[in-house]
């Protein structure tokens, strides 16, 4: 009934079902049947990403939330996997002798307001290797009632997070009394306050079908190179500073929506691929240039690092910190690249916050855990020193970008280059880069002051000069008319 009533509107996509779930496990991208389960996923991704499998533990003061959770997750394509013997027994001497462990935990109000044994016992559960540990909570308003109990069981349980080094969020099964300044609290320390029972788990669910796609090897593909890897910059003779986009994995980059005419002319592009033939794919930690004000970023004569002169220097955020992870110094990183590996082969980075100047760092150790990296810079051995850390870019200089096989092209190196006709005439200037399903597409400011939207294949692109800032283009008959429609 749905796919019936979009067709109707401009450039819509509608059709089966089926095709469209194959089409988003394909591409990786995760699926809520409802906006409340889509804002909750936006958040969990946010502060915890893809998850590493469907292994869930719950844990509850109140044996009827234990229950709810229970039955709520044997509706999901989640687990909530009993505890072995050595696992139960690691909980139950945290615990009172009254309590049954088992998952859903009930950890009864025994240890209620005690923060330490609150958080031996929260850390002995989320050390039994779970993918996500969800606290079932639900404070009270502030102006009902004092909350300082339920203030240090979010407490114990950041820092029992901070222990182990797993991923967790809280799950309120009354959103409507959860405090959105307390919701605030916990978005800044990197825990996801996540929404009612069942979006909650919806929102799991998704990001688990987001990490299990991830794992898979990447399919062989024929579609033209994306780039737009984040970046800081640096103006001549001025401070750095710092990108804020992110790049390299698939769930970092993503089309911002435009102007209904702008999708009908890319669906109109998609419909001849024929007429298209494509480059190869650049699947390597991708580019993109945050300019700084007043920095030009023309075409002109090469320099030193390849780039167009008038680009400002800049450097390249690959990873970001997550948080600590154990008491040793270590950090996990959500990589910003598709290269994790590539971590190992780092000597140094810039560790700073965004919109800050860094500070170069030696890597003293560095491992993967669960698709992510776990780094260990010198001169950071404990836990605050690391805490320090959290929310930190880690930077590398462009030299030492990845680099990319022929036929791929990262998009800050093609913004700015002049376009030319076989025969040497200017057609325009290329503004940006637009990612699509099928190949990239060109933004090209012509030079009578409109725009238009170029393929970026070899059919059209028959010569890509960086050095010179030069695209040598030979535009299908009707293309320019094509970008005029509207």
């Amino acid at each position: 009934a749905g796919a019936r009533l979009t067709v109707s509107h401009t450039a819509s996509l509608a059709g089966s079902e089926l095709g469209a779930d194959a089409f988003f496990r394909r591409t990786g991208i995760g699926r809520a049947h409802s906006i409340p389960a889509l804002l909750e996923a936006l958040k969990l991704l946010h502060a915890a990403g893809p998850l590493g499998g469907r292994d869930v533990a719950s844990l509850s003061c109140s044996g009827g939330e234990a229950a709810l959770m229970a039955d709520a997750l044997d509706r999901r394509r989640l687990r909530a996997r009993a505890l072995a013997r050595p696992e139960r027994e690691r909980v139950a001497a945290t615990l009172n002798d009254l309590v049954t462990v088992s998952n859903p935990l009930d950890y009864h109000t025994f240890i209620w307001g005690d923060a330490e044994r609150l958080t031996d016992t929260f850390a002995a559960m989320l050390g039994c290797g779970f993918d996500l540990g969800l606290l079932v909570i639900d404070p009270p308003r502030r102006d009902r009632c004092e909350d300082r109990d339920w203030r240090i069981t979010l407490d114990a349980w950041e820092a029992a997070l901070h222990r182990t080094g797993a991923r967790g969020c809280v799950l309120a099964a009354l959103p409507e009394s959860f405090p959105e300044s307390l919701s605030e609290d916990l978005i800044s320390r990197g825990i996801a306050p996540l929404a009612g029972v069942e979006e909650g788990l919806a929102a799991v669910e998704a990001a688990a079908d987001v990490g299990e796609a991830w794992a898979r090897p990447e399919p062989p593909r024929t579609t033209m190179a994306r780039a737009n890897e984040p970046r800081s910059t640096a103006p001549a003779g001025g401070p750095e500073v710092a990108g804020s986009d992110s790049a390299g994995s698939d769930s970092a980059g993503s089309d911002s929506a435009g102007p209904a005419s702008a999708g009908l002319r890319r669906a109109a592009l998609r419909e001849r691929p024929d007429t298209f033939p494509t480059l190869l794919p650049n699947r390597i930690e991708t580019p993109s240039i945050m300019a700084s004000i007043g920095a030009s970023t023309g075409a002109g004569n090469a320099t030193e690092s390849g780039l167009p002169a008038g680009k400002p220097s800049a450097e390249v955020v690959i990873g970001r910190v997550a948080r600590p992870f154990g008491r040793r110094g270590e950090v996990v990183v959500e990589p910003l690249t598709d290269r994790c590996d590539r971590f190992f082969d780092l000597e140094s980075a810039e560790v700073g916050l965004p919109g800050a100047e860094g500070v170069r760092r030696p890597l003293a150790s560095v491992r993967i855990l669960k698709g992510r990296p776990v780094v260990r810079f010198d001169g950071v051995t404990d836990l605050p020193a690391a805490e320090a850390l959290r929310r930190s870019e880690i930077r590398i200089r462009e030299e030492e970008r990845a680099p990319l096989g022929a036929g791929r092209f990262y998009h800050d190196d093609l913004v700015g280059c002049r376009a030319e006709d076989l025969l040497g005439v200017r057609l325009g200037e290329v503004i940006g880069v637009e990612d699509t399903a099928g190949p990239c597409l060109l933004v090209l400011r012509r030079e009578d002051g409109g725009e238009a939207l170029v393929p970026f294949v070899e059919a059209i692109c028959r010569e890509i000069d960086l050095e010179a800032a030069r695209i040598v283009m030979a535009l299908p008959e009707g293309l320019v008319e094509l970008n005029d429609a509207d």
